[in-house]
Parts: structure tokens; C-alpha cells; sequence
């Protein structure tokens, strides 16, 4: 069934996390990869959200479908989980430290935060400060 024809269009005032969920399960129903659902991100953007996109330089214009998720909460996202992602961003695998003690060293991080940001989105800045040689493992979730 196509979801994403009666998805309401991101314009600023919405909830942020609450609509790019929802983008993402209409476009899972769609059967789309990251590629595609950055390649159709525009069509679902109306006004200052709109506006906003489209004013990206080409060095900031997102390449990945993660790489949006982490601007687009930046931009939309209240205070309080700008200031918990961005703290987030920071906590990065240590020298000496294996994936799982970084793991779950940012798993008792979030726990603090729960109600300012939510796991599946938060997991994602994990993932870009893993040291490079894990990079390969990252998790994948929905």
C-alpha cells in the first residue's frame, strides 16, 4: 500500500522526530534505501522546512540519509534535544576502548536523557563517532 502519498509534508511546525518516524515507515512500505528516501526528502517539505533544504550550500547538503537526520533534528528539534544530541555527538569511542564497553557506555547516556531524545535517533550519532575501524559494524535500525 502506498503510505507516503498520505504523509502530511514537514513544514516546520510538526514534531520533528514524530514526522521523519513516519517518513520512515511510509517509505519502508515503499520498499525505499536511504538513497531513495534522501532523493524524495523534497517533496515532503513545505514552507520554512522547504526553504530551508533548498538554501543548503552543497558542502552541507547532506549525502546520506543519516547525514539529513542529523541536520534536519538540528535545525527542527527543540532546544533540549539539540543540547542532548550535540552531547551525544561528543561521546566517541575512546583509544583503548572495544565497541561494546562504547556501546554501552553511550547506552547509560541515553538512559539519563530518554525523555529528550529518543534511542533510534540517537543511535545514529553513535554511529558516526565510532572509532574508524568498527565503522564496518555499525547496527542497522529501522
Amino acid at each position: 500500500m502506498a503510505f507516503m502519498k498520505y504523509l502530511t509534508p514537514f513544514s516546520g511546525k510538526e514534531d520533528p522526530e514524530s514526522w521523519l518516524e513516519s517518513y520512515q515507515v511510509a517509505a519502508k512500505s515503499e520498499q525505499w534505501n536511504g538513497t531513495q528516501m534522501l532523493e524524495c526528502i523534497s517533496l515532503k517539505l513545505r514552507k520554512k522546512a522547504k526553504e530551508w533544504y533548498t538554501n543548503l550550500s552543497s558542502q552541507v547538503k547532506p549525502k546520506t540519509w543519516e547525514q539529513f537526520i542529523t541536520l534536519f533534528l538540528e535545525e527542527f528539534s527543540d532546544e533540549d534535544l539539540q543540547t542532548t544530541l550535540a552531547k551525544c555527538y561528543k561521546i566517541s569511542q575512546r583509544k583503548s576502548e572495544s565497541l561494546k564497553d562504547y556501546f554501552n557506555r553511550f547506552q547509560r547516556y541515553l538512559k539519563k536523557h530518554e525523555t529528550a531524545v529518543k534511542g533510534e535517533v540517537a543511535i545514529r550519532y553513535c554511529g558516526l563517532t565510532l572509532k574508524k575501524k568498527n565503522q564496518k559494524h555499525k547496527y542497522k535500525y529501522k
